[in-house]
């Protein structure tokens, strides 16, 4: 399996793992199935048209955030107040509700990790660029710097984003320079 197919991977079994979660004992069945009844329909569609048609990792995150949304909200629930939420457990020591909740939020978080680090590395790659053009083309600690700023950007674009920041960091300290990051 290619390293850019993995990603696509990951979300589809969390996005299992999460329907199963909030299958188990949902309020109201009924509601359960119109929920989650366009990620039932949509997954099979996105696994059947990925080998031709991928999409990117963007929107594939954004595709598991929105396909998310509906499975906490098993515990969650409107008070008699329309204007409130609160949490309501559906389990009979109270673990589930709460359960449900703690992998949402694990979830959200992983998802906007990721797309932090991946909008970091073009940021840095410039500044190296901008800090090389000034440079002589002779001068070896600019060939040096030519190639870590290659190597991560081939990294950037195999999504190895950590990596990426790490040799862009690696070109400066080369360079002496300090990078701005955002």
């Amino acid at each position: 399996m290619a390293r850019r197919d993995l990603e696509p991977v990951l979300l589809l079994l969390v996005c299992v793992g999460l329907l199963v979660l909030s299958g188990i004992d949902p309020r109201d069945r009924f509601t359960w199935w119109l929920e989650v009844g366009p990620v039932l329909i949509g997954a099979p569609i996105l696994v059947a048209t990925y080998p031709r048609f991928p999409l990117t990792p963007l929107l594939y995150r954004l595709l598991f955030l929105h396909a998310a949304i509906p499975y906490p909200p098993g515990s969650l629930t409107v008070s008699g107040d329309a204007h409130t939420l609160r949490f309501v457990s559906h389990g009979r020591d109270g673990s589930r509700g709460v359960m449900k909740s703690l992998v949402f939020a694990i979830a959200v978080l992983a998802l906007t990790a990721g797309p932090a680090v991946a909008f970091q590395c073009p940021l840095l790659i410039k500044q190296l660029k901008d800090q090389v053009a000034k440079m002589s083309a002779d001068d070896p600690k600019a060939k040096q710097v030519r190639a870590l700023i290659e190597e991560a950007q081939k990294l950037h674009g195999e999504a190895s984003h950590a990596k990426a920041v790490a040799k862009a960091e690696e070109a400066a300290k080369v360079l002496g320079v300090e990078l701005k990051k955002s």
